[in-house]
């Protein structure tokens, strides 16, 4: 009779079913670690990270239940643990157990009330419960610790929005905006300028195409662009034919002129004027020329001896002790810049100089 081989099988250690747990899940595997993760929490209930993992485990198997079951378990062995009783907290909110959930989330302020988190969920909370007010205190709390991300402002202006605060709701959407936050801030930014009491459809018209800039498939936005520009476009033409009556000739230039206009750069100081299409606006002013401008600076003082005014420039009126003045500016690296920039937006440039309305106009451009 021949021998039998001894088995190769052997138990696995408790501390093997740990580690297997926890490398499951960091491989988001969560299925295959959802039964070693409830072996390894009863086997270690003093680990923490073990009860964290089982919660994260079932909310990402979408198991809200038992994720609020696992919270409770824990708890029994972590009862300061806010990590604990703030996701108990967000659990009971998705379940719609409301009552339960504020109890949760008083446990955890109490215990941690600088963690961003609990403030979300409680600005959650606010929400499910339609408390505008509320809603923003608590994402203002977030704010004012520094811990507000693009998304969180968003939900700010949208609680302010709610609350018919449109300032508010405007600062916050452009907040956001701005934190690159996506498509949603700019189409909400839209939402508030069309209102009847904000009523400033430029702005809303500019907010939705950069919404669309961003997501050019966005119908919603697509359509309200097309509502606003049906009511901008006439309004804009009425304007622009109104427009001349509104400055005379020699009131122009009387609030502000522009020393890179004056010198007509583009014509004196570069060999290809066409290079603005090209450039970005930092880019020409680097390679603007002392030794250039200095003869522009020259032709510009020839041209008002000589005629008393700068044909270039709508053939205004310039007293040579102005434009002495104004060309100092150029020696200030701050106003140099300033000046270059509103030179680069024909529109500003219009309306700083000349009256000129339509850089508050609506345009297809």
């Amino acid at each position: 009779m021949k021998s039998r081989s001894p088995s190769n099988a052997r138990n696995v250690t408790d501390q093997e079913i740990k580690e297997t747990a926890l490398r499951l899940t960091k491989e988001r595997k969560y299925d295959a670690a959802m039964p070693l993760l409830q072996s390894a929490s009863n086997l270690f209930p003093k680990e923490e990270i073990l009860w964290q993992e089982l919660v994260l485990a079932y909310w990402n198997l979408g198991n809200h239940g038992q994720a609020v079951e696992s919270c409770k378990a824990g708890i029994r062995h972590h009862p300061r643990s806010a990590w604990l009783w703030r996701e108990l907290g967000d659990g009971l909110i998705v379940l719609d157990r409301l009552d339960e959930a504020e109890k949760a989330l008083d446990n955890a302020t109490n215990l941690n009330a600088d963690s961003p988190w609990v403030w979300r969920y409680w600005a959650k909370f606010h929400r499910k419960r339609q408390d505008y007010d509320q809603e923003s205190e608590a994402l203002e709390t977030l704010d004012a610790l520094g811990e507000a991300t693009g998304d969180d402002l968003n939900l700010l202006g949208i609680a302010y929005h709610n609350h018919g605060n449109f300032a508010k709701a405007l600062e916050f959407y452009t907040r956001s905006a701005a934190n690159g936050t996506g498509v949603a801030p700019f189409f909400n930014i839209g939402l508030v300028c069309n209102h009847p009491e904000v009523s400033r459809d430029a702005d809303a018209a500019d907010a939705y195409r950069r919404a669309l800039l961003l997501k050019p498939d966005y119908a919603v936005a697509k359509d309200n662009l097309e509502k606003t520009k049906q009511k901008l476009i006439p309004l804009a033409a009425n304007a622009i034919a109104a427009a001349p009556m509104l400055l005379k000739p020699e009131e122009r230039f009387q609030f502000y002129v522009n020393p890179f206009e004056a010198l007509n750069v583009m014509e004196n100081c570069f060999s290809d004027p066409n290079l603005a299409s090209d450039l970005t606006p930092d880019e020409l002013l680097y390679l603007l020329d002392q030794k250039a401008l200095q003869r522009a600076k020259t032709r510009l003082l020839g041209e008002i001896k000589l005629e008393g005014k700068v044909g270039w420039m709508d053939s205004a009126i310039m007293d040579e002790s102005r434009v002495l003045s104004l060309l100092t500016d150029l020696d200030d690296e701050a106003r140099r810049s300033y000046h270059w920039h509103v030179f680069q937006n024909p529109r500003l440039l219009q309306f700083l100089t000349r009256g000129s309305v339509n850089h508050f106009l609506f345009d297809e451009d």
